[in-house]
């Protein structure tokens, strides 16, 4: 291991108030493999970052960097940093986030770190600092895959099974044996990421000064009571971790009287104080009880909204001297996960599954969550944030998952526990929280008790201490696909000694202390949060059997994770009804401007090649290029260009179109079920919610590759996030409109848009037009009307469903249309007028069966006009980013357009946000469209025109003429030469 290097510079500190810390962030320095590089610390750091930020290698995100660097993982680094301390008296340093097998030296003396990047350490290093003197840190670190390796060896060597997989399959191009080490399992690469295994840290270490006494620890538990069947009179009780200094002799619990005062600000001056003992390092307390003067805290979508009040908390001594302060964000909220027979006279059709915020069903409108960055001192994917290794791109990214309409995040179990702003911005978006445990689709060791590295149940219980106050947390859940991967035998493993090895790790351990922690001994009115045991399980039936359910992904209980890559994925029969569907996706291209980010150079034309070995290296799916033709098939092979760059963004367009239109007949399916079982048992009549949860995977990327998020690297918004999960989730008063074309029959139903306190909110009527590709003039139309009086509250009503026979007699369809150019659109009639969504609409067949569009030159088939340059003011909140730049603009065809997709050109390098994308020219010829940017457009308004590119379903076949022709070119120049070859 290389030795460190002392550096000088200097960080002085004069005054701590209270028990205040002060981070040693700054100029540090790393060496190893030769190198002697300085950098600047303001969150967290890694080998990789620094090399990249010193000039030694190009962005380890682009190209193959991920393989070209590995063997820096393979090297043993250290991080150095010196510092003055000017306090007297005892000290602790904290350090959290230690990623992975590293030691922390302190002025030559070694600190016993924890082998374990979810932990915080906490050393007291009193006897260790040079006081008025200059002091050095450093961290020594090992190879985490070779790490990881040598404990296999020692496992074998002990004669103790090596849990399977032994390696990710080769297409991942990544690391071993990951599931033996507690860093990030995605870490060592996934079939959505490169391979980065880290050395370093996620935080900056603090050096506190304990002299004051005690301190707020990280922990915080608030616990918001209801009164029993109504949600008006609410108790508040906290229990707050009280820290002893590390050099005190003092026992807390016996010997120590502490106060803590609360105020509650915005809730008409709620304040008061309690003196006591804590018990062991907790101490709790009742705030207040039967307050009836408080909002409630509600998911996204619901119009009084993520309600959130400032708790300060103010720790002291009996006599009055402040100790310390902390300030906490709180929601008054219930939250109850729901499982009941859904037909009271067929037990065997199974549970419901869902949650029920302050007595409310919700349908949770979800997306998965990979972690933003696997760097801890890069950007979140490609994107363009003020710092790196800071949390901006995530809270980007939650913004974006909110303004889709996004009620729901599972923080998936491959990642890492977020840090704490992470959580507040969900608090404050109303994003409810699915969080896995972090564990992913391996197997793993059991407990091992006699282990001093068996760290588990310590992280579990430090996360679940530090993240209970979280409103945004509805569920936790032991870990993803682990036991999934048991009951199907992925690795070839013996059932019966796998699943008793899972029980004693994720039922014995892990949901036991999650348990543990979520209880409130004090009152049996609260309602814990539910521990699952595992993501995909049947719910309360797998906690009954212990784990022991053999059989995890049942339509009937419980969660399900659905994926299909075969077929015409537009239709709802690909898909499942489940009780709640927590997984599902398919993959698409990302944007020109993320691709552009992730290559060295983009002049060489094979890099935009989608087929070429690049593009291979990054697609880490076994289905590979078969997404490209499952695409194609339904839509259409893209023409041909001469722009590499065109032809790119081609298939970017058409897997992006797919997995949008895929995206949305699945959340359809789903959400037209809430109140009814699929169409085999369509005679029967539910007794509770039968289908309400579509969580799809996944939100976001951490590079630019053939992936399933709908945002991209570079924080774009992919067709599916505009046009399948916005159209989809987000909330209109009268509801929306679910329509597809499939078996001969059209079907639509009526989404209700439901909110707390109010009656459902109706249309009076529908409209259904009916189009052809070839006029804005519908060809026929009818009204329909329902009697509201005889549908349930709440759910889903059937509007329509007729043969397509029917349906094109109705509509005047000329019988030599084929059906892909026959349009269904059902409008929403109500008494302030009338409403139209994109997604209220269907083709009567697949679009690759559309023989010609109606022919206009290029140049005139979209038109841009009457654009502006707008004032940059109120409407950012609409907006996912802080932005620089934007302008107004209208677009109209001469005909009807569908899925009109708007780019920024790629050039310029700036990220965008479109208030209208993959939208439809259908009932209306034109339609107007904000675009914001992240940076300056250095142009006119009449310029925009040039740079905004235009795609959709008609223009997605065009050829550039010279290329369309080459081979007919080819061709003739071939016969004059045989013919010229024949005479001589």
């Amino acid at each position: 291991m290389e030795t460190g290097l002392l550096c000088t510079s200097l960080i002085f500190y004069s005054t701590l108030f209270l028990t205040g810390g002060v981070l040693l962030d700054g100029k540090w320095y790393l060496l190893g493999n030769g190198h002697n590089l300085s950098f600047q610390v303001r969150s967290g750091m890694d080998t990789y970052s620094v090399l990249w930020k010193n000039g030694v290698i190009k962005n380890p995100l682009s190209e193959m960097h991920d393989t070209e660097y590995r063997f820096l993982s393979r090297r043993n680094w250290t991080f150095t940093h010196s510092f003055l301390w000017k306090n007297s008296g005892p000290a602790e340093l904290h350090w959290d986030g230690i990623d992975l097998f590293c030691d922390a030296v302190l002025n030559g003396n070694i600190l016993n770190s924890k082998i374990n990047s979810f932990l915080r350490n906490r050393w007291l290093v009193t006897q260790y600092l040079r006081e008025k003197d200059l002091n050095k840190l450093e961290l020594r670190c090992q190879s985490s895959p070779a790490m990881a390796e040598h404990i296999a060896e020692n496992m074998k060597t002990r004669g103790k099974q090596v849990p399977p997989p032994r390696c990710w399959p080769g297409d991942y191009h990544g690391e071993c044996h990951v599931n033996l080490i507690r860093t990030t399992q995605a870490s060592f690469a996934w079939d959505w990421g490169p391979a980065f295994p880290v050395q370093g840290f996620w935080n900056p270490p603090e050096l506190i000064s304990t002299k004051t006494g005690l301190r707020f620890g990280r922990g915080f538990k608030f616990f918001a009571i209801p009164e029993e069947d109504s949600y008006t009179n609410w108790t508040a009780i906290i229990s707050a971790e009280v820290e002893i200094p590390l050099d005190s002799s003092n026992d807390l619990g016996e010997n120590s009287d502490i106060c803590i005062k609360y105020e509650l600000n915005d809730a008409q001056e709620t304040k008061g104080q309690k003196c006591g003992k804590p018990i062991g390092n907790e101490f709790t307390m009742t705030m207040f009880t039967n307050n009836d003067r408080l909002d409630l805290w509600w998911p996204n979508g619901i119009q009084t909204g993520p309600r959130l009040y400032t708790l300060d908390l103010y720790l002291s001594t009996p006599s009055g001297g402040e100790m310390d302060h902390v300030t906490h964000l709180v929601g008054f909220r219930k939250v109850e996960l729901i499982e009941n027979k859904v037909s009271s006279t067929n037990p065997q059709l199974g549970l419901s599954f869902y949650f029920r915020l302050n007595g409310v069903p919700v349908f949770a409108k979800g997306a998965n969550w990979i972690p933003a960055r696997l760097l801890p001192g890069g950007h979140a994917g490609l994107m363009d944030v003020p710092d790196s290794g800071s949390d901006g791109g995530a809270k980007r990214l939650l913004r974006s998952a909110a303004l889709a309409g996004v009620n729901m995040i599972r923080i998936w179990g491959g990642g890492r526990y977020e840090p704490d702003e992470f959580y507040e911005e969900a608090d404050k978006l109303g994003l409810m929280i699915w969080h896995d445990m972090m564990f992913a689709v391996s197997t793993y060791a059991p407990k091992d008790e006699s282990s001093p590295t068996d760290s588990v149940e310590e992280e579990i219980r430090e996360h679940i201490r530090r993240l209970h106050s979280h409103p945004s947390i509805v569920v936790w859940s032991t870990d993803n696909e682990v036991k999934q991967a048991i009951d199907d035998n992925w690795y070839g493993t013996k059932y019966e000694d796998e699943i008793e090895v899972y029980v004693n790790r994720f039922v014995n351990s892990i949901a036991r202390i999650v348990n543990e922690e979520e209880r409130l001994n004090t009152t049996s009115l609260y309602v814990p949060r539910r521990c699952l045991i595992s993501s995909p399980s049947n719910g309360i039936i797998t906690e009954m059997a212990g784990g022991r359910d053999r059989g995890s992904q049942s339509k009937l209980y419980g969660d399900m994770h659905y994926y299909v890559y075969n077929g015409n994925m537009w239709e709802e029969s690909r898909y499942a009804v489940s009780r709640f569907t927590s997984e599902f996706g398919i993959q698409s291209l990302p944007s020109a401007l993320a691709w552009r980010r992730a290559l060295d150079d983009v002049n060489v034309e094979a890099k935009w090649n989608v087929t070429g070995s690049l593009m291979g290296h990054r697609q880490h799916h076994s289905s590979g290029y078969a997404f490209y033709e499952l695409a194609a098939g339904v839509i259409g092979k893209p023409g041909r260009l001469k722009d590499p760059i065109a032809t790119y963004s081609r298939w970017a367009y058409i897997t992006q179109l797919n997995q949008m239109m895929s995206y949305r007949a699945h959340i359809n399916l789903l959400m037209r079920h809430q109140c009814r079982f699929d169409s085999k048992l369509s005679n029967l009549t539910p007794t509770d919610r039968t289908s309400m949860g579509a969580i799809y995977w996944q939100l976001n990327d951490v590079w630019s590759a053939p992936t399933w998020s709908t945002v991209d690297a570079a924080g774009l918004w992919k067709m599916a996030h505009y046009g399948a999960v916005r159209e989809c989730f987000n909330t209109r008063s009268f509801g929306r409109i679910a329509i597809h074309a499939e078996f001969g029959y059209v079907e639509a139903d009526w989404i209700p848009d439901v909110q707390f306190g109010q009656k459902m909110v109706t249309p009076e009527s529908f409209t259904v037009l009916c189009y052809t590709i070839r006029s804005f003039k519908p060809t026929a139309s009818w009204m329909i009307s329902v009697d509201w009086s005889s549908q349930k509250p709440n759910c889903p009503v059937p509007v329509l469903k007729e043969p397509i026979e029917s349906i094109r007699n109705l509509c005047k369809f000329d019988t030599g249309i084929p059906d892909s150019e026959c349009l269904l659109h059902i409008r929403l009639n109500k008494h302030q007028g009338t409403e139209d969504r994109d997604s209220s609409f269907t083709m009567l067949g697949a679009p690759v069966g559309i023989a010609q569009w109606p022919k206009y030159p290029r140049e005139s088939r979209f038109k841009l006009a009457n654009i502006v340059r707008l004032p940059l003011d109120s409407h950012q909140y609409d907006v996912p980013f802080l932005a620089k730049d934007a302008y107004r603009f209208t677009i109209s065809s001469e005909s009807p357009e569908l899925f009109v997709w708007l780019e920024l050109d790629s050039s310029l390098d700036v990220e965008y946000w479109f208030s209208e994308n993959a939208f439809n020219l259908l009932t209306k010829k034109e339609r107007t469209v904000e675009i914001y940017a992240s940076s300056r457009l250095t142009v006119e308004p009449d310029e925009l025109q040039k740079l905004v590119k235009i795609t959709s379903l008609s223009t997605m076949r065009e050829s550039t003429p010279d290329v369309h022709h080459s081979y007919n070119t080819v061709l003739f120049i071939a016969l004059i030469l045989l013919i010229f070859i024949s005479f001589v």
